[in-house]
């Protein structure tokens, strides 16, 4: 049956504060002032501002906030809101998380009660944004439009989110914990990497066709990169929640609480087991299912999409295989060819908006805000590749978004293509950052900015970057993957990137990209374009940049990079000892808040 070609409909006007939000608004306060009186000590206030999604941040006396954005969903409402925060009391700049949150910098702590209550006002919290609970619930940010889908995980995404929103099974586990939800085998939100991870499927019984999930669990990256592992190959869509509820009790009964290195689920299923993890996850849910109780449905969501979504039979192939650009073409064919993808709705389509460093500045938050109430049906996305998806664009309207667009500097084409890096924010501001790994990543867009359209081999090169080995930039599953690191030279620290090769974490199956050597942050640049070179000078017919460089023996592209690795004396080459965005320390690197 063809799926309705009608829009979503938009959540309603924030209505007045739940009592549970306004007394949590009131207590946050309390505790601010409490604290700021000398009344609270600064690690017990520590552990409860990070319950709110305020973290310390490298500078002293300010604040990052972290905006939880459950599967990506804000409406123009929203995105105007955090126009004015950035502009009341942060820099002016928000940045969007491989988490598809959005991230403020620079809060004075004084003002961070009234940042929070202005979220909540518009429907959006900072609640378990951090701390050792269920974090933000990400989801194919392409869900309800994808023509590759089985079906629209968005409900149920929103489902688990709000359901474990301030539920005390998630108050004090072990560690963070991390959930996606994908629409197809694709696995956009890769599954493979997260905790948990939701990708959805459907089988025929009789004539009937029934909705499904996979549940894979046990994935993470940092230090200690781990693929998740397959819990059930068919759960009915129905019944989620009692099944996400039984693997979180499994962890909180089970994983390790005194050793906060080896506390995250993928240690346990490590430890345990993929099998004997079942047992006692099947355990679990036996007692969840005796105690008879009632979970949400989809109709009872806030966001119910399920009224214009129906299963369909998918398309072949994936959304984004790469695509040139015909010789000649404007700046908007470009752009359309590259960052418009068409919907499985006939006649709509989905525009990916690139944002350089995952930023946006006051200006271009109101300004997507206008062009989504105009043209795309008022849906926006956040990503978990840092950039922004308007949807619901009908093929007439093509063209004015991309001089809407265009006018915030925000018509870049290219989304998704080698310049388009992620990057975490590194010692920029984050107490463990080593190296300004955002910084870095501006100057690969720079550098290569422009090159997909004449180069479409590069296309599908996708590159990430972290500031220290926790893999905020996710480098272990990029194409190409770098992660900072300080090597100490003729007694001076010298900022480094380890190169990694060959990641992935598309199609459901994780591939660690593989360890070449180190080389110093300056010439992080001038690796890349010698690892294009060696793709292009050795590879087989057809052989993609992610097949090559899973092939080729790591010792070839250490050859090829081994003179980089170089310092010479600072009288020779003093740059080479500098970070990107100038200088190099490594004062200010303290302890995580992570996990306080």
């Amino acid at each position: 049956m063809e799926t309705a070609t009608i829009a979503p409909t938009q959540r309603a006007s924030a209505p007045r504060l739940a009592p549970e939000v306004e007394e949590e608004l009131v207590r946050y306060e309390a505790r601010v002032d409490a604290f700021l009186r000398g009344d609270l000590g600064a690690e017990e206030f520590k552990a409860f501002r990070l319950m709110h999604g305020v973290y310390g941040q490298r500078q002293q006396g300010v604040h990052m906030i972290r905006v939880k954005v459950p599967h990506g969903d804000l409406t123009p409402a929203q995105f105007r809101r955090l126009a004015e925060l950035s502009e009341s009391s942060s820099n002016g700049i928000g940045h969007v998380t491989t988490r598809s949150d959005v991230q403020f910098h620079y809060v004075p702590l004084d003002q961070t009660p009234t940042f929070l209550r202005r979220l909540a006002e518009v429907g959006l919290t900072t609640r378990e944004a951090c701390g050792n609970t269920v974090r933000n619930v990400t989801a194919c940010f392409l869900a309800g439009v994808c023509r590759f889908e089985a079906f629209d995980v968005t409900p149920y995404a929103d489902l688990v989110s709000r359901y474990f929103l301030r539920h005390p099974l998630v108050q004090a586990l072990p560690r963070k914990f991390k959930i996606s939800a994908s629409g197809c085998s694709t696995d956009c939100a890769l599954a493979g990497i997260h905790d948990l991870g939701i990708v959805a499927t459907v089988r025929i019984v009789g004539a009937k066709t029934e909705r499904g999930l996979k549940l894979y669990v046990g994935g993470g990256l940092g230090a200690f990169p781990i693929p998740a592992q397959l819990l059930e190959a068919f759960v009915p869509a129905e019944e989620l929640l009692a099944h996400v509820e039984a693997i979180l009790r499994v962890y909180e009964a089970h994983g390790e609480r005194k050793d906060r290195n080896r506390a995250r689920i993928k240690f346990l299923v490590q430890k345990l087991g993929v099998a004997e993890f079942r047992r006692l996850y099947l355990e679990a849910l036996d007692v969840v299912r005796s105690e008879g109780k009632r979970y949400p449905t989809i109709g009872e969501s806030v966001l119910d999409i399920e009224a214009v979504d129906e299963v369909h039979a998918p398309a072949e192939g994936t959304p984004f295989a790469p695509k040139a650009a015909p010789a000649g073409a404007t700046p908007y064919e470009v752009w359309r060819t590259a960052n418009v993808l068409e919907q499985k709705q006939k006649g709509f389509y989905a525009v990916q908006v690139l944002l350089v460093r995952g930023n946006l500045t006051a200006a271009q938050f109101r300004g997507l805000a206008d062009v989504a109430e105009r043209h795309a049906s008022g849906r926006i996305r956040t990503t978990i590749h840092q950039n922004v998806s308007l949807e619901w664009i009908a093929e007439a309207d093509l063209p004015a978004v991309f001089e809407g667009l265009s006018a915030i500097g925000l018509a870049e084409a290219g989304a998704l293509g080698i310049h388009d890096v992620v990057a975490c924010p590194g010692s920029t501001t984050c107490q463990i950052g080593i190296t300004k790994a955002i910084e870095l990543g501006a100057a690969l867009h720079d550098r290569f900015v422009g090159r997909f359209a004449k180069e479409p081999d590069l296309a599908g090169v996708r590159v990430r970057i972290s500031g220290c080995p926790n893999s905020c930039g996710h480098h272990h599953i990029g194409s190409l993957g770098f992660f900072g690191t300080s090597r100490n030279v003729d007694g001076e620290p010298v900022p480094h990137y380890q190169v990694l090769v060959g990641g992935s974490g598309d199609g459901e199956t994780v591939r660690i990209g593989r360890p070449v050597l180190r080389v110093p942050s300056a010439r992080v640049p001038e690796t890349v374009e010698r690892l294009i070179t060696l793709y292009r000078e050795r590879r087989g017919a057809g052989e993609t940049f992610d097949a090559f460089y899973r092939r080729i023996e790591i010792a070839v592209v250490k050859g090829r990079l081994a003179d980089l690795a170089d310092v010479p004396p600072r009288e020779v080459d003093p740059a080479v000892r500098e970070d990107w965005g100038g200088g190099f320390t490594l004062k200010g690197v303290g302890k995580g808040e992570c996990s306080a």
